[in-house]
């Protein structure tokens, strides 16, 4: 999980067959996934559907010494879903390619879920952290302006917080706490209010729950 506005970094190793590292040349892209949505009216009800497509954000030839570890700088300027994907060939001349999905988080629109279900992915950016660490929290839910539920929990509600937020693609943020020790659970409910007449204006709630891991 990386934010809007702070550069982040790719690191890249070519390997022979052996597994020894080898000198190459690759091609770098950064994708985002973008997807519009039509509402369709049956009865009283309305109904979402929604097309995804992919929009490079970046792309770069680079190089890779044989000697070391080459680092690509990728600075995001939108939040949503990326795809970071590197292609090269190998000394046979096949192609082989690498690829990680990557969530940025921050100021703006993304599209996360269009699930009509209550429940929602909530994605923490590393699988553990140490104390005074920031986790940054992924709430994968399509919701404009949602008021904010956030607990900390273990055996009971530890602290709890309410934030309003623009949309949900711009996550939360948690200083982990020497408290947390040696795990806790982070719960994000979201909230909105209706907004207009109809029913793809009624209101809306979604909630996910992860684990922090903390040593």
């Amino acid at each position: 999980v990386q934010a809007v506005g702070m550069p982040f970094g790719v690191n890249l190793v070519a390997l022979d067959p052996q597994g020894k590292r080898a000198a190459t040349k690759a091609h770098l892209t950064f994708t985002r996934t973008e997807r519009s949505c039509t509402w369709t009216d049956v009865g009283a009800r309305s109904f979402q559907r929604c097309d995804s497509s992919d929009k490079l954000m970046l792309e770069r030839d680079i190089e890779i010494a044989a000697g070391g570890t080459h680092v690509e700088r990728i600075f995001p300027t939108e939040p949503g879903d990326y795809v970071v994907r590197a292609e090269a060939k190998d000394a046979a001349g096949n192609p082989v390619s690498v690829a990680s999905e990557i969530w940025v988080i921050g100021k703006g629109e993304a599209f996360w879920s269009g699930d009509e279900g209550d429940r929602m992915t909530l994605i923490a950016s590393k699988p553990s952290y140490q104390v005074g660490d920031t986790a940054r929290l992924v709430a994968q839910a399509n919701m404009t302006s949602p008021t904010a539920l956030i607990t900390i929990e273990r055996d009971g509600i530890i602290e709890a917080r309410v934030k309003k937020l623009a949309s949900a693609s711009e996550g939360v943020e948690l200083a982990i706490a020497d408290a947390w020790a040696p795990n806790v659970y982070a719960s994000v409910a979201l909230v909105t209010g209706r907004r207009g007449a109809g029913d793809r204006n009624r209101p809306m709630f979604k909630m996910g729950m992860v684990e922090l891991k903390v040593s």
